[in-house]
């Protein structure tokens, strides 16, 4: 059977200790873990709740602090799982939390038992080739499977919210589409 080996690095820089390892782990060797100058941390917890106060710790205050970035732009939660308490489900409810709390200057929608505020990072669910946009006056369509972004605005008297993807594509959303989205602070791998 013919095949093809998809072997170029796009998404990060070739000497990232995260691509190392991927090209050491997908050559069925073991990862290599550095202890300082690098990309890439394992951190041994014992339990469910050492591990989750770990991750919570981590975005709350030191990686921000040790790396100068935007814990929600510039990370990413993974995760195998959707359920469990390390699951994307428990994981995004914890995470807004600590992120993205209630807040009186924040509009928010329930939907479905989930809690939509403005500036939660969420991630489309489904490929949606009829929704709308505009990007500097010129109209496009589809928003895909994948497609993360953040609440820009809930307008509750208009039953809309607003989601910025990629800095520049602003889509709109009834609250009756908004199964099409989830939180997207964890995701499955």
């Amino acid at each position: 059977v013919p095949t093809v080996e998809l072997k170029q690095i796009y998404r990060q820089s070739a000497k990232s200790d995260i691509i190392v390892n991927a090209h050491r782990v997908n050559d069925g060797e073991y990862p290599e873990f550095k202890t300082k100058d690098t990309d890439l941390f394992f951190i041994p917890t014992k339990t469910i709740e050492d591990t989750v106060s770990e991750i919570s710790s981590l975005i709350s205050y030191r990686l921000e602090n040790y790396a100068n970035i935007d814990v929600l732009k510039d990370l990413q939660i993974l995760t195998p799982v959707k359920k469990t308490e390390l699951g994307t489900i428990q994981l995004n409810d914890k995470m807004q939390e600590l992120l993205n709390p209630e807040n009186m200057s924040k509009k928010q929608v329930s939907h479905n038992g989930k809690i939509f505020r403005e500036n939660d990072k969420v991630m489309q669910i489904v490929n949606n080739y009829d929704k709308k946009y505009s990007i500097e006056g010129k109209f496009f369509e589809g928003i895909y499977n994948g497609d993360i972004g953040y609440i820009n605005l809930i307008d509750k008297d208009e039953e809309k919210l607003y989601v910025l993807f990629d800095d520049d594509r602003l889509v709109e959303y009834d609250f009756d589409e908004l199964d099409q989205l989830e939180h997207s602070y964890a995701i499955t791998i």
